[in-house]
């Protein structure tokens, strides 16, 4: 009879404990900040199956201009990655001296592998990876973010995010 007491008056504290570590590091559904490494533009997107991965990838990223240019499968991750997209340089990389900007898009989806289902699917950890690169000297380098470049790229995982949503 004492185990089941002394269960009782630590899983409190142990459930406290989860909430605090695990909270913190979820930053979509807690604190609801898009943004999860800055260094390196890579957001986390939602979940998704198995069917609808590529289905999403191939509605959201035509609609902004992106051409997908391959598919990648590996055991543990599916990803999608666009060709480079040549874009007018916005105003703050115009003043940074760019004279042309490009950017190419990949989408990762990271097997859940307790998901697998009978109808041979599984459910993905989906993020979204950006590469923003200018014209300057006579070769392209990782362009620095601005404003402008954020809002453009919160538009573009915001819409992936509601599929993915209204997908699951």
């Amino acid at each position: 009879m004492l185990a089941p007491v002394f269960l009782k008056r630590i899983r409190l504290p142990f459930l406290l404990i989860n909430l605090f570590l695990f909270g913190s590091c979820s930053p979509f559904l807690i604190h609801k900040n898009i943004f999860i490494d800055s260094k390196d533009s890579v957001y986390f997107l939602g979940q998704t199956d198995t069917r609808y991965f590529q289905l999403i990838c191939e509605e959201i990223l035509p609609f902004y201009g992106f051409q997908i240019d391959f598919y990648e499968n590996t055991q543990l991750t599916s990803e999608v990655l666009t060709k480079w997209k040549i874009k007018d340089p916005f105003e703050c990389e115009k003043n940074m001296g760019f004279l042309e900007s490009k950017v190419r898009i990949k989408i990762r989806g990271e097997i859940k592998t307790e998901t697998f289902s009978s109808n041979g699917g599984y459910e993905y950890n989906c993020f979204f990876d950006i590469e923003n690169v200018g014209y300057k000297d006579n070769q392209y380098v990782l362009l620095p973010s601005c404003n402008d470049f954020d809002d453009y790229i919160k538009m573009i995982v915001n819409h992936l995010r509601e599929k993915f949503i209204s997908y699951n």
